[in-house]
């Protein structure tokens, strides 16, 4: 009796060997979409660190930036974030003034992102949307009726019946990375209008945070440069950089300009003109 030998399986037999050669390239892949992932996790977690740390230098040094503020004042910002470290209780325990709220711009308007002052959109006082916005933070009936009497001791309350919303100065003011090694921060008041929101653009000043020796470029506000006032390093070795709206008044071209003076808060922008 013959015994019949099976042939080999071609088909299989080239499957394996086409997987054994590319099999080094899956795993180069692999490895590659890996490296790629923890490079983009570590270069976050690092601009949030910088930022962290940023946040903690202005708001823990600004005496003299923070000045004029003062308790019950109101910020308006368009990057308040409760989530993380920009919002009034930080704030207030960093720099012991107790704000009456840091609302997020969207908050206090809505529909600012619709309404483009090129179309002739109009937005109302600035006073009036947060007289009736602020009103809208009150715990309620949530506080037992046991003790109700101690609703006087919150401060949306305390605000409220001391007048706050309808006195207190209003700030445009806000924080942000400008590049991976320049944390920003700005404040402006905003003007006493019967309509509209706008600042006054000679008032405002400014802190660049630098993760460096020197300051990477000079800021602007809507198309304005600053001026430098002075700058320091601090614990962490990050140079802070004081800036403000004085002469000479110069645009991002180098070219001299006469200061606007109020301007609406939707024509608040950064930019950046040459380093000092």
């Amino acid at each position: 009796m013959s015994i019949r030998r099976r042939k080999p399986n071609r088909l299989r037999t080239h499957f394996f060997s086409g997987f054994a050669t590319l099999l080094p390239f899956y795993f180069a892949v692999v490895v590659t979409l890996t490296f790629s992932h923890n490079s983009t996790v570590a270069y976050e977690t690092q601009g949030r660190n910088f930022e962290y740390e940023s946040w903690q230098i202005i708001t823990q040094n600004g005496k003299d930036f923070f000045g004029e503020v003062k308790n019950g004042d109101f910020f308006i910002s368009r990057n308040q974030n409760d989530a993380f470290e920009s919002n009034a209780g930080s704030f207030y325990f960093n720099t012991g003034i107790r704000l009456s709220y840091m609302f997020k711009t969207s908050i206090i308007y809505p529909e600012i992102d619709g309404c483009a002052i090129a179309n002739g959109c109009n937005l109302e006082s600035i006073r009036e949307r947060v007289i009736k916005t602020f009103p809208n933070l009150k715990r309620g009936e949530l506080v037992p009726k046991s003790t109700r009497t101690s609703r006087n001791d919150d401060w949306i309350n305390t605000s409220i019946n001391a007048g706050f919303p309808q006195a207190k100065q209003i700030w445009a003011f806000d924080m942000y990375l400008m590049t991976p090694k320049t944390y920003f921060v700005y404040l402006v008041p905003f003007l006493e209008t019967d309509s509209g929101a706008f600042v006054d653009l000679n008032r405002l000043k400014s802190i660049t945070v630098t993760n460096g020796t020197s300051e990477e470029f000079t800021p602007a506000m809507s198309g304005l440069c600053l001026n430098r006032e002075g700058n320091s390093y601090s614990k962490g070795s990050f140079l802070i950089s004081e800036w403000k709206v004085s002469e000479p008044f110069v645009n991002p071209a180098g070219e001299f300009i006469q200061p606007r003076g109020a301007i609406d808060m939707r024509e608040l922008s950064s930019g950046s003109c040459a380093k000092p």
